[in-house]
């Protein structure tokens, strides 16, 4: 059961401080980072013989990249005590709600966030895995927001659903941050090499990503095969002319990729990612927010056993002053790209002076403040999707928006506007003279997943669901008590035309979204638009995730609303928090048998499990497996009713 304030547990005692120190390194290099690069105790790293204060590219490109892992001897002792999943608790944003103090969002986050994709992928018998995770070896105490939680541990794991192998899996990296905004993504090219994408959360962590010297048929021959082909941050002023940071020496003038989303589409990478810009220094002077987050586009193209980064292009980053950027999640099918994702303005409670009153939440120990800032003004939901690998953006009614080719981004509100699917409030009207002195936002979107299906390879969108949830509320961004979740949260899925339907059987005390940072993903099975989700729901106990339930696209009648039809769940009872919720990328359920869920849930404060999971509740638990050959079958400790072998 969840707690007000649970935490990971440290496993083993804390290790010592650095005992060697790296020569002065530049900041502003994606590949000196130090979070990429650390140097603590166990999990250090610090190759004999190369000279750590030189950071010129040269000497990156030579000594560097396409270099093995430095990670590898952590494999040699990977057993279930070393590796498991994360857990994380944003403790330093608590919010007094029912009597306790509740951090925004909380729970097993090995699998998210939801904004960053594919975490699993399926090629021929095998799926493969990131873990987000946690090694016995890596523990720290570290500074907030951390607080003594574990060190991010990247690792590669497969499962073959035919002969139920689990295999053991690969480290790949270790970074010196226990945020899961620093989430990993896995990929596989159609050669079958296998690629991480580990995102560099804000101005000052760099992503990194890593290549399988080995293909997936080969995967797993030897261990630590894997290579670090790109580390490179782009400069801030390059992506965006309105950047407010010139000064090369501040960590903001070099950027890296967060929320990384990887398709292998047309023979290339195309990573749709997120840039924190800089604010210009009219919003900051304004608003309760210093930086945007612009959602672009960063193409990686195969070459000599590497990648090669084109420079980035701007996909969506309003020019008008009035936006602080966008969260997105997006897929691929048939080599078509689609992605959906809302907008964060500013409004009256965000104004640096002149808030009203009302804007006040209750945050920790029941202290009255304006936690307010433009990001949770998350509102409205937009689409695009791409049939030419990200030259070309169409909206929902396949009238092309954009060319990337010539310079052509989503840059102003009208344009925007022309992506709208859904608008949850009507009355905030952010295309025609809006004005954030007059407006409250009281309705928020939170994207979840999407899926969609077309008519053949590269075709036209034939069918769209997109999962969100949707938030009430001045204070929507706030965790919730029992009774005002029911009222003021819900899942729903909108289409292709912009209608929503409900999710949850609303018959049930623990039958709903009782939190807006709650994730699940929908799976869509045939041309037709039939449709799956996998959902965590739960009884209202203030914090994200709950136990795992199932529905499809069959639509009932549940008073003035169409919901989605039940297909079962997790026992009430079971001791499992479940959150992030993700599809398997490219699955093919052909037997049942085949995984196409995969999740990260907490049985207990100091262990995270990671579950593979089929159609109808079907699991294969990896965690204390690895090394080990179990098929997947109906659970007997979590029981999954309505589940069949």
């Amino acid at each position: 059961m969840k707690t007000k304030a649970t935490k990971a547990l440290i496993a083993g005692l804390l290790l010592s401080p650095v005992l060697s120190a790296h020569a002065a390194l530049d900041p502003t290099k994606g590949y000196s980072d130090p979070y990429n690069f650390n140097s603590h105790s166990k999990c250090s790293y610090e190759q004999k013989g190369l000279n750590y204060s030189n950071d010129s590219d040269s000497y990156y490109n030579a000594y560097f990249r396409n270099k093995v892992s430095p990670y590898d001897y952590l494999n040699r002792t990977l057993n279930e005590r070393l590796l498991r999943g994360s857990y994380y608790s944003l403790d330093n944003q608590l919010f007094y709600v029912g009597g306790q103090n509740v951090p925004k969002y909380s729970g097993p986050a090995s699998t998210g966030s939801a904004k960053a994709a594919p975490m699993a992928v399926q090629r021929g018998d095998w799926t493969y895995y990131i873990i987000n995770g946690a090694h016995s070896d890596c523990a720290l105490d570290a500074p907030e927001p951390n607080k003594k939680y574990e060190r991010l541990v990247y690792a590669v794991g497969a499962y073959n659903h035919k002969t139920g192998m689990i295999k053991e899996p690969v480290i790949v990296h270790v970074k010196d941050t226990s945020d899961f905004h620093d989430t990993a993504v896995i990929n596989v090219d159609s050669q079958g090499y296998v690629y991480v994408f580990i995102s560099g959360r804000n101005s000052t962590r760099g992503g990194l990503i890593y290549r399988s010297s080995n293909k997936h048929d080969n995967f797993f021959a030897h261990l630590g095969a894997f290579k670090l082909v790109d580390a490179k941050n782009e400069r801030g002023l390059t992506l965006d002319r309105d950047h407010n940071c010139t000064d090369s020496s501040k960590s903001c003038y070099n950027l890296g990729f967060t929320y990384p989303q990887a398709w292998w589409v047309n023979n290339k990478f195309v990573l749709l990612n997120t840039r924190y810009i800089q604010a210009p220094t009219e919003m900051t002077n304004e608003y309760k927010q210093t930086a945007r987050r612009q959602l672009y586009m960063t193409e990686y193209l195969p070459q000599s056993g590497g990648l090669t980064a084109l420079t980035s292009k701007k996909l969506v980053a309003l020019d008008d002053k009035l936006s602080f950027g966008h969260y997105s999640v997006s897929t691929e099918r048939n080599g078509v790209l689609a992605m959906a994702f809302n907008v964060h303005i500013p409004d009256s409670c965000t104004l640096k002076t002149g808030a009203r009153s009302e804007c006040q939440a209750l945050g920790k120990n029941g202290k009255k403040e304006n936690r307010h800032v433009p990001n949770d003004n998350r509102t409205n939901l937009y689409f695009m999707y791409s049939r030419d690998g990200g030259k070309t953006w169409k909206n929902a009614k396949h009238r092309t928006l954009i060319d990337t080719s010539r310079g052509q981004y989503i840059n102003t509100l009208s344009k925007l506007n022309e992506a709208l699917l859904y608008q949850p409030d009507s009355s905030v009207d952010i295309v025609s003279g809006y004005n954030p002195y007059r407006t409250t936002i009281k309705k928020r979107i939170y994207v979840k997943d999407l899926d969609i299906t077309t008519n053949g390879y590269g075709g036209y969108l034939t069918s769209l669901k997109v999962l969100v949830t949707e938030a009430d509320g001045i204070h929507g961004f706030v965790p919730k008590t029992s009774a005002d979740s029911r009222r003021m949260i819900r899942a729903l899925v909108i289409d292709q035309n912009g209608n929503k339907d409900y999710v949850g059987c609303y018959n049930s005390a623990d039958c709903w979204a009782d939190h807006a940072y709650s994730s699940g993903t929908v799976i869509s099975h045939d041309q037709s638009g039939y449709s799956e989700l996998a959902f965590p729901m739960s009884s209202g106990d203030k914090l994200a995730g709950g136990k795992v339930h199932l529905y499809n696209s069959n639509l009932k009648t549940a008073g003035d609303v169409k919901v989605w039809s039940y297909m079962g769940a997790q026992h009430y009872r079971d001791p499992n928090d479940v959150n992030y919720i993700r599809k398997v990328h490219d699955a093919k359920s052909v037997t049942g048998q085949e995984p196409v869920y995969f999740w990260a849930q907490s049985e207990t404060n100091s262990r995270v499990d990671l579950v593979l999971s089929g159609r109808k509740g079907q699991q294969v638990q990896l965690t204390g497996n690895f090394g080990t050959s179990k098929k997947m079958a109906c659970p007997t400790a979590y029981v999954f009713n309505r589940c069949t072998n």
